[in-house]
């Protein structure tokens, strides 16, 4: 971990000036080795008399969490890039999946994709993630629960989720008392949400945290005890993922302390 400090004080850093073999093999060097650690130390290029700051230079603050920081186009500021702490620097890439058109779901009892799809989760990362899931059959005559649980390839580390399920008849109506169900999970597997009723819609929103070791596929999943009537998961349902640090640990972004 260096910055360059010029050998010749009268010259700006990352400038070698004129001076005897050994004084400029060791200023070349600490100059490269500026380079080679992207400035790292806890006082940013520029701040002392020894040392220059120059448009989109890289810089790592050593300071708990480390951070990376480039120099801005116009030599004033610099710019937050990531926690030097975190997979690809906390900017691994976020997930969200929404249907434009409706998803007419298995008549099944089996476990099935509630939007068809799955995602690849990276390992050693913590996901935050929110699911609002309509699903629909009219009309509905017959008795049904409704489960959901989340299939992954890899164990998760931890999994916690909120979820709040809502059924009627009419999608329209305004639900003015409590939800129909709602409570916290820490599982995966498939959990009914649902008293036996027939009704024509259920609306699930589930929001929470996972925490994944090892890499893995990850796909909501949706089991009915009756294989009919058949639903659709409605368009305009989504779901999204986004990292937020590294798995092991509390997660701290902002600085808590």
């Amino acid at each position: 971990m260096s910055q360059h400090t010029p050998a010749v004080a009268t010259e700006n850093s990352f400038v070698i000036g004129n001076q005897a073999g050994a004084s400029f093999r060791s200023d070349l060097n600490e100059a490269l080795m500026a380079l080679a650690t992207n400035n790292s130390l806890a006082t940013a290029p520029g701040v002392t008399a020894d040392t220059d700051a120059y448009a989109y230079m890289w810089w790592v603050d050593t300071d708990a969490p480390a951070t990376l920081y480039m120099r801005n186009g116009a030599n004033d500021g610099w710019m937050t890039v990531g926690n030097t702490t975190y997979p690809f620097l906390g900017l691994a890439p976020s997930h969200f999946f929404r249907l434009n058109s409706d998803l007419l779901l298995a008549g099944s009892l089996s476990a099935q994709s509630i939007f068809g799809v799955g995602c690849s989760l990276l390992a050693s990362t913590i996901y935050e993630f929110e699911m609002v899931a309509m699903l629909k059959c009219d009309p509905n005559a017959t008795s049904v629960n409704v489960s959901i649980g989340f299939d992954c390839s890899s164990a998760p580390n931890n999994f916690h989720y909120q979820y709040i399920v809502t059924w009627d008849e009419d999608p329209g109506s305004t639900i003015g008392a409590t939800p129909d169900g709602m409570g916290f999970l820490s599982t995966t597997a498939a959990t009914q949400l649902t008293a036996s009723i027939a009704n024509d819609y259920f609306n699930i929103q589930a929001k929470g945290t996972i925490s994944v070791n090892s890499a893995t596929t990850f796909t909501p999943q949706v089991t009915f005890s009756s294989a009919t009537p058949v639903f659709t998961t409605n368009a305009g349902s989504y779901i999204k993922l986004r990292p937020i640090g590294a798995a092991g640990s509390n997660t701290n972004v902002g600085g808590w302390s």
